[in-house]
C-alpha cells in the first residue's frame, strides 16, 4: 500500500526516534490541534477475534488520512464489524519531517513533495489491529490503491465509498503491505509497543507452566513461611517454654502442611 503515514506529532520533540505524547483533547475540539491516544479501550473492548486453528494472529497498521477523517466513525465501525480487534489508537498530526520519514522508500515517485503536504496538512488517526491473516485482511478491506479501480473493481471497499474520485493519492487510509513493514510502522507511532506473538489456549496453558507456575509456587511457600513464623513466634512468646529447641521441632512437627495424609489417617496406629 502506497505509505501513507507519519511520525510523531507535530507537538512532539525533534527527536526522531521516538513519539512524544500529544495533548489530548475531545473529537468535538477543532481538528487543527494535534490529537493522540494510545488506549485498547474504545467500541472495540468487547471484540472477539475469529481465530481459525491453522493461522496465527497478526498486527498490521492502518492509518485514517486526512481526507477519511470525515468518515472515520463508519471506518472504525467497519474495522470493528470485520473482527479486528483494536489495539492501540492515536490521533495526531504530522510534521513535514516526520512524513518523510514515514515514507523515506517513496522519496523517488514523482508527487512525494504532494504526498508530503497532503500528509501533514491535518490531523490522522493511526490503529494497531490484531486478528488471524490481519495484513491481508485489512488490504482486502480498504480495497486497491488507486480510487479508480477501487471504485470499479471493490466498490463495497472502504476506499471504494470514501476515497477521493479523481484523486489517487486521497485513497482515505493506509495499510501495511508486510510483516516486515507493520513492524518498523507500528514502532513508528507507538515505538514503546513491543510485539509478541499471541497466544492460543495451549500456548498459553504452556506458558504459564514453564514461566509462570514455579515463581508463582515460591512465592506462596515464602508467604506461607512468613505466616506461620509469625504464628511460631507469638506461641512461644506466649507459653515461654523451657526448651525452645524442642518446642520448635514439635510446633513444626505439628503444623507441617506438607504432611502426608496418610500419616495423619493412621497417626494412631502409628504410635500405639
Amino acid at each position: 500500500d502506497d505509505k501513507d503515514s507519519s511520525k510523531p506529532c507535530s507537538c512532539s520533540s525533534n527527536d526522531e526516534s521516538s513519539l512524544k505524547p500529544c495533548t489530548c483533547i475531545s473529537e468535538e475540539s477543532s481538528l487543527k490541534t494535534c490529537v493522540c491516544s494510545s488506549s485498547c479501550d474504545s467500541l472495540d473492548t468487547d471484540t472477539t477475534i475469529d481465530r481459525p486453528q491453522d493461522l496465527p494472529v497478526e498486527c498490521t497498521l492502518a492509518i485514517i488520512k486526512p481526507d477519511g477523517m470525515m468518515y472515520r466513525n463508519e471506518i472504525e465501525r467497519e474495522i470493528i464489524d470485520e473482527g479486528f480487534k483494536i489495539c492501540q489508537r492515536r490521533w495526531l498530526q504530522l510534521t513535514p519531517e516526520q512524513v518523510s520519514d514515514f515514507y523515506f522508500d517513496n522519496y523517488k515517485r514523482r508527487n512525494f513533495a504532494h504526498l508530503i503536504t497532503y500528509m501533514s496538512s491535518e490531523p490522522i488517526l493511526v490503529f494497531v489491529l490484531a486478528k488471524c491473516n490481519a495484513i491481508k485482511e485489512w488490504k482486502s478491506l480498504i480495497g486497491p490503491k488507486k480510487v479508480t479501480n477501487a471504485r470499479i473493481y471493490a466498490p463495497d471497499s472502504i476506499r471504494g465509498k470514501y476515497g477521493r474520485k479523481g484523486d489517487d493519492m486521497k485513497n482515505t487510509v493506509h495499510g501495511s503491505d508486510s510483516p516486515q513493514a507493520a513492524e518498523r510502522e507500528i514502532h513508528f507511532f507507538f515505538p514503546d509497543r513491543i510485539e509478541e506473538p499471541l497466544l492460543d489456549e495451549e500456548d498459553t496453558v504452556e506458558y504459564l507452566k514453564k514461566y509462570v507456575n514455579g515463581p508463582l509456587f515460591n512465592a506462596l511457600v515464602k508467604v506461607n513461611f512468613i505466616y506461620y513464623s509469625l504464628n511460631y513466634l507469638r506461641q512461644c512468646c506466649e507459653e515461654r517454654p523451657n526448651d525452645p529447641v524442642t518446642w520448635l521441632g514439635n510446633w513444626l512437627l505439628e503444623h507441617n502442611t506438607m504432611k502426608p495424609k496418610y500419616l495423619l489417617r493412621y497417626k494412631s496406629n502409628l504410635y500405639d
